[in-house]
């Protein structure tokens, strides 16, 4: 498998687990490193069960991009890559 091959494997199981599927993966690496991606998984899968939500108020929805936006950063900072959903 290329690396082109398991980042695209790597983002199809993260889209799904944010979409609330079971995929199965386990991650490992640093406590520290883990503990990041956990967040910033988290955070974008909590933005989208808002958006997802009917009559979600404005604010809830800036609340929660901002809560995705800093564990973005935290992310960036911890694997030098942007993190793309």
């Amino acid at each position: 498998m290329t690396s082109k091959q398991a980042m695209t494997t790597f983002h199809v199981a993260c889209a799904a687990h944010i979409m609330g599927y079971k995929t199965g993966v386990t991650l490992k690496g640093s406590s520290e490193r883990v503990k990041i991606f956990h967040e910033v998984l988290d955070a974008s899968k909590d933005l989208y069960q808002t958006l997802n939500e009917a009559g979600v108020r404005l604010d809830t929805v800036k609340e929660k991009l901002n809560c995705k936006r800093m564990a973005s950063k935290k992310f960036y900072a911890c694997f030098g890559r942007p993190w793309v959903l």
